[in-house]
Order: structure tokens, then C-alpha cells, then sequence
């Protein structure tokens, strides 16, 4: 019996050690195939994790994850590789990339791993999401790093021991789960010198491999909350992988509605997903809070300050969280044929563009994709029919409609129809764009999308002008003033009873701070004419004056009835 309770005692205290945090290779959480829950996501383990890659467990001293240190980086890249190896029950990838810094080390070569690690899903998906994150840092903000970053610290707490953290765990929370896709891990190094580690292995995959990629969510920094601020959680998307943005912003107010959220679009290019949009791949990266100007506000960003005292881990959980049942959600979501605001897309001059004023002569393309946002393969004989038309002062144009059939699940139908703009298409243009689903369940709220631009040029500036409603029922005030221009240009509006006794007037353009651009401009009444008060019912003139170079004018007149 005392041997027994030896042996119980011994146990025990085999299972307490095992529980207590040593490094990435030495602690909980070995493969079992233990299933996990989305929301099992452990603040404990961020925390420990965000310590050890932080802080050199053996000297308690600040490490450095500089990727010029590579034996430093090394042992930290085995033990990352030990712990996904665990979690996930298969074989870290590591792929080595040479390159080269001449800022730190002119004519010196140097070699780091990205670390990859696949969890197969059950086949019914062809095709893989990506999480992404870099587990190099830097502290080239502190004074001297230049001349002493051989032996200065870089530890790296937030940037990107979060971000890496935030990954093991979501690996580990999913291990367990059988999803219709395959998930792919990838811990980057070298992003501090320029995004080096992502790009070699963007550059190395094949074009059938760029394909497979369903989409890509990239954790970079995000452990930093301003004092008195709430946990937060940011997207940084461009304008084609829009929809995974819109699927991400979604899935996280769904699970965590407190948790307040940004969208970023088009966002910066300075993380890792701009790698994956250099081909063309959805990327988005999941940060922390920026600045009203969409700038970095944490204080010691590339310092050795980057400590683990400045990590907010409750924002960290969440986000941990978020990103995990952000996976289950496109797991589980039903076939579903989409057309969203996010996937159409204007271009010119062969690039994705924001611009939404052209010229005649310009040509623009339209690129419209119908989606499949489920998880689902549509039913056998399922089709989309797909509508676009141009509205216009000469009125509504049909560029598209035809029939075909849905796209396999996160995939969609792309379809570019370019159109050479003429002086039928000066003033504001408005597209309209609408899919009709047979063959399937249908959700018909997000089956039509519409934008819009403006083209400059023809005859006259002044295309078209009225108040609305008319005849006025309501105030004044709450009337609308709209004017479609073929170009920028300054103008007065007067406002006269029939004995021709001037009511009103309002001066609009750059001039007095109110600029008219081409297209439709509309302004509430009581905002631009607040002199004017209740108006008896009648008829009331109005004339506009445009004024061209070199002090030239127009006028042009209208009416306006109020009927009360």
C-alpha cells in the first residue's frame, strides 16, 4: 500500500510539473486528439506563450528575436515547431530562405525558416485557409540598435509575440475539430526587414498552390489598449479581398458584439498579407486599434521596451477567440450565392481603383463576382442569373444577363465587362448589379448591389437640376437641392416668387468651402438656404448661374411647386 501511495504521490506531482510552463517543447497541451470548443481559448497559455518567446526562460533575460540572430531565432523556430507538432498531430514544414541586409551587415548572407504546418480537413472543400503570423522581431527605434544589435534585445512582446501566440492556441483550440477545409499554419520570419519571409514562400508557391488558397487571415500586434479604451479588434483588407473582410467583421460581432471593430480598406501594405495580395490572393491582417489616421499607436513598437508588462491579454483572449470561431463559422455556414457591395470592383487603367470620377474617352471596367459564402457545394442543377445595368440621364443601359452555375463553396464567378465612356455617360452613372438564385435556398437580402461614378466632360457643366420632392409638401428645410454636373465648377441658386421678389440665394463650390464635383450633388435646403422659412403653396422660379473661367457665367432656370 505505501508503494502504491508512492506511486500515487509521484504521479501526481508528474502531472502538476508537466502543467507548469517551461518553454513551446516542454508543457500542457500535447496531441491527444482531444476535441476543443472555438471558445476554449485559454488567456493562461497566450500569456505564458507571449512570456517565452519574450523572455529567455534559462537567463530571465530579454530575448532577442531578430532574424539576423539566426541561432538565437532557431531555438526559438524548434520550439515553436515542437508545440504545433503536438497540437496538431503532423509535421512542421520549414522552409529555409536566404537574403541579405545591408543596413545591418553589408555583404553578409543570412538564413531563417518559415514555419508550415497543415490540419487536413475531411475533403468535402477543395482548398485551405491560411493563418499567418511573424515570430521575428526588432528594435531598431532604440538608440544605438544599428551598432549594437548582435547583443541589444529585441524581445517583442506585442510585435508579434501576440500575434504568434494567438495562433498556437487557435491551432490548438481547433486540433481536435473536423472541418471541411484544410487549415494552414505559417509563422513567418524576416517580416521586420521587409516582409522577406513571406515573400519567398508566396514566391515559391506554385500557380495551382496560389489557387488552392481560399483566403488568408494574417495576426499581427495585438495585445495594446490605450488607457481607458475598450478592447478592440481591427481588419486590414484591400479592396479585392473585401468579402473576407465582410465575412471576419461579421463572424466577430456575431461571438463577441462588445469587442468593437474596425475595418481598414484599402489598408496599409506593411504586414504580411501583402505578400498574398501581390498574387492576387483574399488577405486580411487581424491587429490591434490604430490612430485616426490608421497609424501604429503603441508606444513601444520596435523597442526593447516591447515587453510583456505593456500586453493587454484580455483583448489577446478575444481576439484569440474571435479568430477561432471566425474558422468554425465558415465551417459550418450553408451554400449560399452572394452578391455583396465588396465584390464589385471598379478598375482602370488595368488596377483596382477608388476613383469614381472619369473622363470621356476613359474606359472603365466593371468586375462583378457572384459568391458562394458557404461551406456548402450547391444542389445539382442550381443556376445564378446575373443583371447589370447603367442608369443615366439618357437612361438605363443592359451590359449583362445570362445564366450559369454557382461556384464551388468560398469561390466566386468572375466576370469583367468593360465599357468606353462617351458623352452619353456624362453626369452620375449608377450600376445596379442583381442575381437571381434557382435550384437552392436563397437568402435574397444580399442579392443586390449598386455604385456609382461621375464623367466629366461634353457640352455643358450643368446637366440636370431640381428640388425634390416637387411639388414640396413638407417644409421647405427638409426639401433636397440636386444638381448633376459634367465637371467641378462653383454656382448661385436664387429662389423668387412670381412677382420676381428674390426669396433666397446660395453660393455652392470650392469657393466658399461646399465643392461640386462631377456627378449628382444634393443638399438639404434648410442647410444651404436658411433664410428662407415656411413657403405659402404656389409656384416659386429658381435660377442657377455657373461661373466658368475667366469670370464667364450661365444661367439656367426651373420651378418648383409647394402644395400643402
Amino acid at each position: 500500500m505505501r508503494f502504491d501511495l508512492i506511486k500515487k504521490w509521484l504521479l501526481i506531482l508528474t502531472l502538476i510539473a508537466a502543467s507548469l510552463y517551461l518553454s513551446p517543447a516542454e508543457g500542457i497541451g500535447s496531441f491527444d486528439g482531444t476535441h476543443y470548443a472555438a471558445e476554449e481559448a485559454s488567456a493562461d497559455s497566450l500569456q505564458n506563450m507571449v512570456r517565452f518567446l519574450s523572455v529567455d526562460p534559462a537567463t530571465s533575460t530579454l530575448r532577442s528575436r531578430f532574424s539576423l540572430r539566426e541561432e538565437a531565432l532557431a531555438v526559438v523556430a524548434d520550439s515553436l515547431s515542437a508545440r504545433l507538432e503536438r497540437y496538431l498531430g503532423t509535421t512542421v514544414l520549414r522552409l529555409p530562405f536566404a537574403f541579405e541586409s545591408e543596413v545591418h551587415a553589408p555583404d553578409s548572407s543570412f538564413s531563417n525558416d518559415n514555419l508550415v504546418i497543415r490540419l487536413e480537413g475531411d475533403g468535402s472543400i477543395a482548398g485551405s485557409f491560411y493563418i499567418t503570423a511573424h515570430y521575428d522581431a526588432i528594435g531598431l527605434r532604440d538608440a544605438g540598435w544599428y551598432d549594437d544589435w548582435r547583443t541589444h534585445p529585441a524581445p517583442g512582446a506585442n510585435d508579434n509575440a501576440t500575434g504568434v501566440a494567438a495562433l498556437l492556441e487557435t491551432a490548438r483550440v481547433l486540433s481536435g475539430l473536423s472541418l471541411p477545409f484544410d487549415l494552414v499554419f505559417v509563422l513567418f520570419s524576416a517580416e521586420e526587414l521587409g516582409l522577406l519571409g513571406s515573400q519567398a514562400y508566396v514566391e515559391d508557391l506554385t500557380p495551382q498552390e496560389i489557387d488552392e488558397i481560399l483566403g488568408v487571415f494574417n495576426i499581427d500586434m495585438i495585445g495594446y489598449v490605450e488607457s481607458g479604451a475598450q478592447p478592440s479588434i481591427t481588419v486590414v483588407s484591400n479592396v479585392r479581398s473585401g468579402w473576407l473582410a465582410d465575412l471576419a467583421l461579421a463572424s466577430f460581432e456575431s461571438h463577441d458584439p462588445s469587442l468593437v471593430r474596425t475595418l481598414v480598406k484599402p489598408g496599409i501594405p506593411g504586414y504580411d498579407h501583402t505578400s498574398f495580395w501581390n498574387k492576387s490572393v483574399g488577405a486580411i491582417s487581424i491587429v490591434e486599434p490604430f490612430d485616426e489616421n490608421n497609424r501604429i499607436i503603441y508606444p513601444y513598437y520596435h523597442k526593447s521596451a516591447d515587453t510583456i508588462g505593456y500586453v493587454d491579454f484580455e483583448q489577446v483572449e478575444r481576439i484569440t477567440s474571435a479568430t477561432a470561431n471566425l474558422i468554425m463559422d465558415l465551417s459550418e455556414a450553408p451554400a449560399e450565392v452572394s452578391l455583396i457591395h465588396s465584390d464589385l470592383i471598379l478598375y482602370w487603367l488595368g488596377n483596382v481603383t477608388s476613383r469614381r470620377t472619369f473622363a470621356v474617352g476613359d474606359t472603365v471596367t466593371l468586375q462583378i463576382r457572384p459568391r458562394n459564402l458557404g461551406a456548402g457545394d450547391p444542389p445539382e442543377g442550381a443556376m445564378i442569373h446575373l443583371e447589370v445595368t447603367l442608369e443615366n440621364l439618357h437612361g438605363t443601359e443592359l451590359l449583362y444577363s445570362e445564366s450559369f452555375p454557382p461556384p464551388s463553396p468560398y469561390r466566386a464567378v468572375v466576370l469583367d465587362l468593360p465599357i468606353t465612356l462617351g458623352t452619353r455617360h456624362v453626369g452620375e452613372n449608377v450600376i445596379r448589379a442583381e442575381i437571381a438564385v434557382s435550384g437552392m435556398n436563397d437568402d435574397s437580402a444580399d442579392n443586390e448591389v449598386q455604385d456609382s461614378f461621375a464623367v466629366t466632360g461634353g457640352v455643358s457643366i450643368l446637366l440636370d437640376h431640381h428640388f425634390q420632392p416637387n411639388p414640396i409638401h413638407s417644409g421647405f428645410g427638409e426639401a433636397i437641392f440636386c444638381v448633376n454636373l459634367a465637371a467641378e465648377t462653383d454656382l448661385k441658386v436664387e429662389i423668387f416668387n412670381l412677382e420676381g421678389e428674390l426669396l433666397g440665394r446660395a453660393f455652392l463650390g470650392s469657393r466658399v468651402g461646399i465643392p461640386l464635383g462631377a456627378g449628382f450633388n444634393c443638399f438639404t435646403c434648410g442647410n444651404i438656404l436658411p433664410g428662407i422659412g415656411q413657403l405659402a403653396s404656389g409656384i416659386y422660379p429658381y435660377r442657377i448661374v455657373i461661373y466658368g473661367e475667366n469670370g464667364s457665367t450661365n444661367s439656367f432656370t426651373g420651378r418648383f411647386a409647394v402644395e400643402k
